[in-house]
């Protein structure tokens, strides 16, 4: 016979913020790092279809292949929701830093890295050191 003092509970993942918070810190500073492999994933899957370097003006990231179409897709679902998500998570972060004295050093840290790392990415993508971001954005 169960008591009933002694049944259990179900919680739902959502109530712990902390897990959510550690989410979203796991999110901004994965994102800089995964932006930039994705440009080079589709590049480097354009390059096993074709058999050769995709080139700017030529060969199309959009009909080279099923595989790399479908990293294009995933890319530029990358910059037109991921971008912006992670431009509004970073202001919340410091906002949430800004009112929790226990986490506020973590929650500045990350925040500072995560948006060094995406300077850098995106000084990386303009860069372009192999011509990529040029033949993605064609």
């Amino acid at each position: 016979m169960v008591n009933s003092n002694q049944t259990k509970t179900r919680q739902s993942p959502f109530n712990k913020p902390f897990e959510l918070l550690g989410g979203i810190q796991l999110y901004v500073l994965a994102f800089p790092f995964v932006l930039p492999l994705a440009f080079y994933l589709t590049w480097l899957a354009g390059r096993f279809t074709l058999g050769y370097w995709p080139r700017p003006s030529l060969d199309d990231p959009k009909f080279i292949g099923s595989w790399v179409s479908i990293l294009h897709t995933l890319t530029t679902l990358l910059l037109m929701v991921g971008f912006p998500v992670f431009a509004v998570i970073m202001p919340a972060l410091l906002y949430r830093a800004l009112l929790d004295q226990s986490r506020r050093n973590r929650l500045l840290l990350v925040s500072g890295c995560s948006f060094m790392c995406m300077i850098g990415a995106i000084m990386f993508l303009r860069w372009d050191p192999l011509g990529v971001a040029e033949w993605f954005m064609d």
